[in-house]
C-alpha cells in the first residue's frame, strides 16, 4: 500500500481536528470544575455561616440560663435570709 500526498494531507487534517476536539473538551472540563468548586465554596461558606449563627444563638442562651440561675441562687438567698431574721428557721436538735 502506497502513501500518498493527500493521504497525509488528509491524516494531518484529521489530526489537527482530533487536536481541536481534545482543546475543546479539556476547556468544557476545565469550565464544569470550576464551577463545581465554586458552587462547593459557596456551600462551605453557607455552611460557615450556619454555624457561627447557631453558635451565636447557644451562647445567648447560655448566657441567660446563666442569669436566670443567678436570679434563682440570690432569691433562695434571699429567703433564708429572710426566715433566719424572722425566727422562722430552727434548727435541727
Amino acid at each position: 500500500m502506497t502513501t500518498t500526498a493527500d493521504d497525509v494531507w488528509r491524516l494531518l487534517a484529521e489530526l489537527a481536528q482530533a487536536q481541536k476536539e481534545t482543546e475543546r473538551r479539556f476547556q468544557e472540563t476545565e469550565r464544569i470544575l470550576k464551577e463545581q468548586s465554586q458552587e462547593t465554596e459557596r456551600g462551605f461558606q453557607e455552611t460557615e455561616r450556619i454555624l457561627k449563627e447557631q453558635s451565636q444563638k447557644t451562647d445567648r442562651q447560655i448566657k441567660q440560663v446563666n442569669q436566670q440561675i443567678g436570679k434563682l441562687g440570690n432569691r433562695l438567698g434571699e429567703f433564708v435570709e429572710w426566715n433566719l431574721w424572722n425566727g422562722k428557721c430552727v434548727p435541727p436538735q
